[in-house]
């Protein structure tokens, strides 16, 4: 399934984090309202992610930091062979504020493989014109 918009959601949440050795970009699998939870607490959608949710679909969790807040992100397509094509987009000047985000992608359970792997393309404002 290559797909950029209509095959899944995306949320892009910043936490402003800073994990001591951690390994970015870390990519996660949540399957469960548990094991959400165990993630990461604060990714709530209004309550969207209950067990009902978790009888057809499964979130893939890429956790990146950046060296300024200013940078952004867009889910291009998640391929059938698990790679996330992720576009950075950098402005022309950014802040020095580090940004840790947790960018959440919704699929459905018949969806394989339950193996992925983030690839970035960095993009100007430019580049987005």
């Amino acid at each position: 399934m290559e797909n950029g918009s209509a095959g899944f959601n995306v949320q892009y949440v910043r936490t402003d984090g800073w994990r001591a050795g951690a390994a970015y970009p870390a990519v996660t699998v949540v399957s469960s309202v548990a094991g959400l939870e165990e993630y990461a607490g604060f990714i709530d959608a209004d309550g969207k992610y209950t067990d009902e949710f978790f009888l057809d679909n499964f979130l893939v969790i890429v956790l990146l930091e950046e060296g300024s807040g200013s940078t952004r992100h867009r889910v291009e397509s998640v391929g059938a062979d698990g790679r996330i094509v992720i576009s950075r987009l950098l402005p022309e000047a950014g802040t020095c504020d580090m940004a840790e985000w947790n960018i959440v992608i919704e699929l459905k359970n018949g969806f394989e493989p339950r193996r992925f792997r983030a690839v970035f393309l960095d993009k100007t404002n430019a580049d987005m014109l």
